[in-house]
């Protein structure tokens, strides 16, 4: 069986036995006396209690927690099979509430290690996250630069005659920028690389 698996069965039946519900789980704490009920492996099949259960738990007869679950409902369902037509009613009334606790308790348990886990997927995906945005920086970065360049050329090729300044293209030039170092190199480029500007 998983570690953790195993773990929570342990949890589990800790709280089946606990002392919280000494009131409505003494009938199924050892196996049934069948000197005092003879007919009852008749009527029950598997016979199973807490005790009987903790040590299969412990003895490693579980390869999964699924056989655990179904071992532990087995308790409170021979209790409803053998006592629903005798005059022992309270039996029944018992062994529900103890499917109600056995439930809960595997709700709480199972839900923990999935936090537990999730935790762990969120973590490691949030780092992931990080360096995808470092990249799409640099991606971005490295455009502005190619477009730089490819203005400075186009700029030397026209007899040093630049094209009038485009100013709905120096503000998405500005907008695609990430910092400002990037802004002061590629004005610090264009004015040691390109010829004097005449006025528009």
């Amino acid at each position: 069986m998983d570690p953790q698996d195993l773990a929570n069965c342990r949890e589990i039946h800790a709280g089946l036995m606990a002392k919280e519900r000494n009131t409505i789980n003494y009938l199924f704490l050892e196996p049934v006396e069948t000197t005092y009920f003879p007919e009852y492996l008749k009527v029950i099949k598997k016979p199973m209690d807490l005790r009987t259960l903790k040590e299969n738990l412990e003895a490693g007869k579980y390869t999964a927690k699924e056989e655990f679950y179904a071992d532990a409902q087995l308790i409170f369902d021979n209790a409803i099979a053998f006592n629903k037509d005798r005059d022992s009613k309270f039996v029944v009334d018992l062994a529900k509430r103890m499917i109600r606790a056995f439930d809960r308790l595997k709700k709480k348990t199972e839900a923990a290690t999935a936090k537990k886990n999730g935790g762990d997927s969120a973590s490691t995906a949030s780092t992931g996250g990080g360096t995808k945005k470092i990249k799409l920086k640099l991606k971005r970065n490295s455009s502005i630069l190619s477009a730089s360049s490819s203005t400075e050329e186009a700029s030397s090729g026209t007899g040093g005659v630049a094209p009038p300044p485009n100013k709905k293209a120096k503000k998405v030039k500005l907008k695609l920028s990430l910092g400002k170092n990037a802004s002061k190199s590629e004005s610090k480029s264009s004015r040691s690389n390109s010829p004097a500007l005449l006025p528009p």
